[in-house]
């Protein structure tokens, strides 16, 4: 693994991380659901210009999008507003375990 690839893999958990201890102030001066749209808008800002937008599967990613993103993080920024950020990370990591489980008994 080259040192390039090294600080890519490093900084992937470091800015997945980060993102909670920078959206729980922003909690004090907007609603969960608007930092919860501008989080995805802003995220689909910046993908649309390195990723062509596949017309094929256009629906489905739209179904996915409301589900995984809307929904999840609709409920976990209203979660985040109520508990403080070092709470929150730790019952977003129990959502692999859980998906896992919800996935083998589905």
């Amino acid at each position: 693994m080259t040192l390039r690839d090294f600080l890519f893999a490093i900084s992937v958990p470091f800015l997945w991380g980060i993102g909670f201890v920078i959206t729980k102030p922003g909690m004090e001066q907007f609603p969960p659901m608007l930092i919860n749209g501008l989080r995805w808008s802003l995220s689909g800002l910046i993908l649309v210009w390195f990723f062509p937008i596949p017309k094929k599967y256009l629906k489905s990613i739209f179904l996915v999008s409301i589900v995984a993103c809307t929904i999840q993080y609709s409920l976990t920024y209203t979660g985040l507003s109520i508990i403080d950020a070092s709470s929150a990370v730790l019952f977003v990591q129990c959502e692999v375990p859980f998906g896992v489980l919800i996935a083998y008994f589905l």
